[in-house]
C-alpha cells in the first residue's frame, strides 16, 4: 500500500506539471495544441542522446536541450500563430501533423524500442514509512514549486497580471493597450520549458518511447478539464483523482486498464462537470 501511495503521488506530479504546461497555453488561445507533446519527447531524447550516448555532464546536457527545445516550441509557435485563437480546427490538424513528422523523425533516428537510462537516480529514500526514489521525489518537488511560483508570479507581477488579462478576454486587453504577442510568446516559452521538464523526468523514471509525448498530453488535457481551466488547485485536484482511479484500477483490475479509465473519468465529467471543480468556464466544443 505504502507502494501505492509513492506511486499516485509522483504520478500525480507528472499530471500535474503536464496539465499547467498545457494550460499556459490553452487559456490564452483556447486552441489545443497538439505539438506541445514535443516538448515531452524531445528533451527526453535529447537527454538520452547528450547524457548516455555521447556521456556529457548531465546538467550541460539538460542545458542543451532546454535550449534546442525552446527553439522548437518558438519555431512551432511562429508557424501556427496567426490561427492562434482564431480557428481551433486548423490549429488542432496543423500541430497534429507537425507532431507526427517529429515523431515519425525521431523514430528514424532513434528507433521505436525503449530506451533506458542508467538509473543512478534511482535510489530509494523512505519518508513517513513511504519509499520514494530520487526521480520522484525530485518530480513532487518540481511540481510543488511551480505551484507555489505560479500562484506568486499570477498575483505579484506585471506579467501575471496581463497573462490573466488576456486569458479572461484578449480582445480587451487588447484594447487596454496589452501586447498578445509577448505574453502569447513568454508563454509558449515557460510552457515548453516544464514540458521539458516532464520529459526528464519521464525519461529517468520509465524511459522514453516515440509515442510518450502524446500519452503525457492527454493525460495532461484529461486533468486540466477535471480541474477547470486556471485553477492551479484544480489542476492538482485533477491530476490527483486521475493518478488514484488509474493506480487503484492497475493494482485491483490490470494495468491494461489506466489508459480506459483516464477516458471514463473524462467523459464523466465532460457529461456531469463539464467546467471541471473549479467551475471556470471551459466549454465542451472547445475540446
Amino acid at each position: 500500500m505504502t507502494q501505492l501511495i509513492s506511486n499516485v503521488l509522483f504520478t500525480s506530479s507528472v499530471y500535474f506539471l503536464s496539465s499547467f504546461s498545457f494550460s499556459l497555453q490553452y487559456s490564452i488561445n483556447k486552441s489545443i495544441n497538439i505539438s506541445h507533446a514535443l516538448s515531452f519527447v524531445i528533451s527526453a531524447y535529447l537527454l538520452h542522446f547528450f547524457y548516455v550516448v555521447n556521456s556529457h555532464n548531465l546538467f550541460i546536457s539538460i542545458l542543451t536541450s532546454l535550449i534546442i527545445v525552446q527553439i522548437v516550441a518558438l519555431s512551432t509557435f511562429y508557424l501556427i500563430r496567426k490561427f492562434l485563437g482564431k480557428s481551433n480546427l486548423i490549429v488542432l490538424i496543423l500541430t497534429l501533423g507537425i507532431y507526427i513528422v517529429f515523431q515519425n523523425f525521431i523514430s528514424i533516428l532513434f528507433g521505436d524500442n525503449l530506451l533506458m537510462f542508467n538509473n543512478s537516480v534511482g535510489a530509494a529514500i523512505s519518508i513517513f514509512g513511504i519509499t520514494f526514489t530520487l526521480i520522484q521525489l525530485v518530480s513532487c518537488s518540481f511540481a510543488f514549486f511551480f505551484f507555489l511560483i505560479s500562484n506568486l508570479v499570477f498575483i505579484h507581477t506585471s506579467f501575471g497580471l496581463k497573462y490573466k488579462a488576456v486569458s479572461s478576454n484578449n480582445v480587451l486587453s487588447e484594447i487596454y493597450g496589452i501586447n498578445l504577442h509577448s505574453v502569447n510568446l513568454y508563454s509558449y516559452a515557460v510552457s515548453s520549458f516544464i514540458g521539458s521538464i516532464v520529459g526528464f523526468i519521464t525519461a529517468f523514471d520509465t524511459g522514453i518511447l516515440p509515442t510518450m509525448g502524446f500519452n503525457l498530453l492527454l493525460y495532461g488535457i484529461v486533468a486540466m478539464i477535471i480541474g477547470g481551466v486556471n485553477s492551479s488547485w484544480g489542476l492538482i485536484g485533477g491530476s490527483l483523482l486521475l493518478a488514484t482511479a488509474q493506480h487503484l484500477g492497475a493494482f485491483y483490475i490490470d494495468s491494461k486498464w489506466m489508459d480506459a479509465i483516464a477516458y471514463i473519468i473524462l467523459i464523466l465529467f465532460l457529461i456531469w462537470k463539464p467546467l471541471g471543480f473549479s467551475g471556470k468556464r471551459l466549454k465542451k466544443t472547445e475540446i
